[in-house]
């Protein structure tokens, strides 16, 4: 009995430690898709002058993940709440660092200006996430390892307790 209990401690840290894994890389691929969303934003704007909503209803179609804020964002702005203040609220809808989460309210404070004033304030929001996508990367081998020691030593004491 002591044995199964045992196995399934062990069995719930690896559990554990699966989530933790997958949140790290749900945290990655959302800075990924971040960081390609405002550059197709930056393109659209300068490029074809797309305006702001319609901007922002095609990439709230086309994007599965970060889809659901920009809609918020949408009807935010229909309601007329201020552009920072909805971008802000993105950041924490995504799980985005007090960084980046800055860089989109710096971002919504300059959108809707004029068409080079956004375009360099979209250039610089998308730079601090791939920064910030960049030391993510960097130290994920390491947190991944953190994550697994953390799991599976406090499954050991348990284990060792029981038996």
């Amino acid at each position: 009995m002591k044995t199964l209990g045992a196995a399934l401690v062990l069995a719930a840290a690896g559990g554990v430690w699966l989530r933790m894994l997958a949140g790290q890389r749900r945290e990655v691929d959302t800075l990924r898709r971040l960081a390609a969303l405002l550059a197709r934003m930056g393109a659209e704007i300068q490029g074809r002058r797309t305006p702001l909503p319609r901007l922002m209803e095609e990439l709230a179609r086309e994007e599965s993940r970060l889809g659901p804020a920009l809609r918020q964002v949408l009807s935010g702005l229909r309601a007329g709440e201020a552009l920072p203040e909805l971008l802000g609220r993105c950041a924490d809808a995504w799980g985005l660092s007090p960084w980046c989460r800055t860089a989109l309210w710096e971002l919504g404070c300059a959108l809707g200006g004029d068409v080079e004033e956004s375009a360099e304030a979209l250039a610089f929001a998308r730079q601090r996430v791939l920064e910030e996508l960049e030391e993510r990367r960097r130290s994920q081998r390491e947190r991944e390892k953190g994550s697994a020691a953390l799991c599976f030593s406090c499954a050991a004491l348990v284990v060792i307790l029981l038996l």
